[in-house]
């Protein structure tokens, strides 16, 4: 199985096409058979999945709610259907939320938000990145990543100057998902940058030949599931029409999570109307829905009381899977007439997602608040899925229960050595961390590093007891046979770098190179100083944004010896990173402490809020549920 990747650059950073000989348009597919037909996708739809990867109203990317995501990434898919210079027959379907990450190649179809540890390309200009998966002349499987990292993602009409339009990035990005390579035209969706405003979100011709060629239309379709128009003129409008069967509002989709113990408010005005009956009731319900999902923690008795209402709403709690409730499996009904309270109750199996639907009698529609009551235990049993599963106010973390939870403790080491995450708080991620060194994940074990220079800081440290792993460095002309001590370090803002070397009691000497992977480059040496005897070493060299260069002590004639290390870097006009243990800005602030941070998801515990990166950060649920990401914050 080959793979290939596509990813969406800012519009500094553009690629090339080289186009077929036989293309009557400018368009491209990612591959070619041997007879010279485009490798696609064998059958349609084509299916997808949102990560559900923190938790609330918000699972999918803080700031932005699951339905702004869903109706952004949708969007970007109906352009592809709703062709107008041609015809296709091409299709997708949303599948619901997964806690599967993009990262693990697993058969199922996710899109991810990366709000740490982005894994594709430079972090200032790769906005997004589909993977594909292909065996002979078919596209079997397919991932995507957002960068929410390095831009600011919105679903405004109108968006700012730094602002990243999601579903312009969307509209290309799923472009590449069905097989299309970036065009050459600049105003086509499938250029291969993005150079802001939200014309993106509509296809030109180019991009419509290249679906229509590549997934001809074979007859009409309902080509639009929710605007009231029987597009293929067979009688049938919408979710009644096969042509949307398991598309989004035409299959009870859950668009919130409703926590135990917590109340939130909702309204069925503007819903879908898919599902008149329920195995539960013996009437009929005609309005919109709205629909909900809920997973107590423990096994017990639970129950969700609909109040508030205005109008006739009747509320069900149904079985369901993959995001989606199941009238047929409708576990109770709070069938009340007229505009009373409605209580459904029903024995819950802990870590089991049910659904919630509030559906309108004879077209009702109101707002209304939910509040959920669940069995509670004794203690704390999951303790990083938001819930208070004790019922004595303290949830997750903040309960003693989890005092040895591996989510609430910091690790010694690097647990996982391929999640993009500081598992042991230490600044370094990964294979860029000395605990990896030998993992799978990782690859060559030749001059990692062994801590993090942070800039415009000082640090201390020894080459004594290091690797003697390098002899020569591209950019000297004598060898140094000692044992080296490694550096990372990366410079908030583009311009010159100064690091110097003090304090030494043998002659060791200073040395910058680029990157090799997660290891130093001493082929790529930038810069060297090879002072004599114990005189300090300084050195400047250029140094980009956001790239990670590597500082090397390394002794002469196998020297060693202790020395103290600072680094002296351009100012961002931001606090740019958010773990570094360096002040960016230059305003004072460092961090968490610093406002900049106040959305990364770093400096989100409000225990954390003027802590240090050396106690703060986040870390993957480990639970069996699977139930998403959880920040945190370990006092002193």
């Amino acid at each position: 199985m080959l793979r290939a990747t596509s990813a969406l650059l800012a519009a500094s950073a553009l690629c090339a096409v080289a186009l077929t000989p036989t293309q009557a348009h400018a368009w491209a597919a990612q591959n070619y058979c041997s007879n010279g037909d485009p490798v696609t996708w064998a059958s349609l739809p084509l299916s997808w999945k949102l990560m559900d990867k923190f938790s609330g109203s918000q699972s999918f990317l803080p700031g932005m709610s699951d339905t702004q995501v869903y109706n952004a990434i949708q969007g970007g898919w109906d352009v592809w259907t709703n062709t107008n210079s041609c015809s296709t027959d091409f299709t997708s379907v949303y599948l619901g939320t997964t806690t599967v990450s993009s990262q693990t190649q697993s058969a199922e179809p996710v899109v991810e938000f990366f709000t740490s540890g982005w894994p594709y390309g430079n972090i200032n200009s790769t906005i997004a990145v589909t993977v594909n998966w292909r065996s002979g002349c078919t596209i079997t499987a397919s991932d995507q990543g957002y960068n929410a990292i390095g831009f600011n993602f919105t679903t405004s009409s109108n968006p700012g100057f730094n602002d990243t339009d999601l579903q312009s990035i969307a509209a290309h990005e799923n472009g590449h998902w069905l097989g299309l390579d970036p065009s050459q035209f600049a105003s086509a969706t499938m250029f291969a940058s993005y150079s802001g405003g939200i014309n993106n979100r509509v296809l030109t011709n180019d991009d419509e030949a290249g679906v229509c060629d590549m997934y001809p239309g074979n007859g009409a379709v309902e080509s639009n599931c929710s605007d009231g128009v029987d597009n293929d003129g067979d009688g049938l409008i919408d979710c009644d029409d096969n042509n949307c069967s398991g598309f989004p509002g035409c299959t009870c989709t859950a668009t919130q999570a409703l926590s135990c113990g917590a109340t939130i408010t909702g309204s069925n005005s503007g819903g879908p109307s898919d599902n008149n009956t329920y195995s539960c009731a013996n009437w009929n319900n005609t309005g919109p829905e709205a629909v909900y999902a809920i997973t107590p923690a423990q096994s017990g008795v639970a129950s969700v009381t609909m109040s508030g209402l205005s109008a006739a709403l009747d509320l069900f709690v149904t079985t369901g899977g993959a995001g989606s409730c199941d009238p047929t499996g409708c576990l109770d009904v709070g069938g009340i007439e007229g505009t009373g309270d409605e209580t459904v109750t029903w024995t819950a199996t802990g870590g089991t997602t049910y659904y919630l639907v509030a559906d309108g009698y004879q077209g009702a529609t109101s707002s209304f608040s939910l509040t959920a009551n669940c069995a509670t235990g004794s203690t704390e049993v999951a303790c990083a899925d938001g819930f208070d599963d004790d019922g004595d106010g303290q949830i997750d973390c903040a309960d003693s229960d989890c005092a040895n939870d591996p989510n609430c403790t910091t690790p010694n080491s690097e647990t996982d050595c391929a999640d993009g995450l500081d598992d042991d708080i230490d600044g370094l991620i990964d294979c860029s961390d000395p605990d990896c060194l030998g993992d799978p994940a990782c690859g060559s074990t030749f001059c990692q590093a062994q801590a993090v220079l942070p800039c415009n800081s000082t640090v201390s440290g020894s080459s004594a007891g290091g690797t003697n792993q390098v002899d020569n460095y591209s950019c000297s002309n004598w060898p140094n046979t000692g044992p080296e001590a490694v550096y990372t370090l990366t410079s908030p803002a583009t311009g010159t770098v100064t690091v110097n070397l003090s304090g030494l009691t043998a002659d060791v000497d200073l040395f910058v190179t680029e990157a090799d992977g997660t290891a130093c480059d001493p082929d790529a040496c930038v810069a060297a100083s090879g002072e004599y005897d114990l005189s300090n070493e300084s050195l400047s060299f250029s140094a980009s944004a956001g790239v990670t260069y590597y500082v090397v002590i390394d002794g002469w004639q196998g020297a060693t010896s202790s020395f103290d290390l600072s680094a002296t870097c351009p100012q961002s006009t931001s606090e740019t990173v958010c773990n570094d243990g360096a002040d960016d800005d230059g305003d004072g602030l460092t961090d968490c402490a610093d406002p900049d941070c106040a959305n990364d998801p770093a400096c989100q515990d409000a225990d954390c809020a003027t802590d240090s990166f050396a106690n703060c950060g986040d870390v993957i649920n480990g639970n069996n549920s699977g139930a998403g990401w959880s920040n945190w914050c370990r006092k002193q």
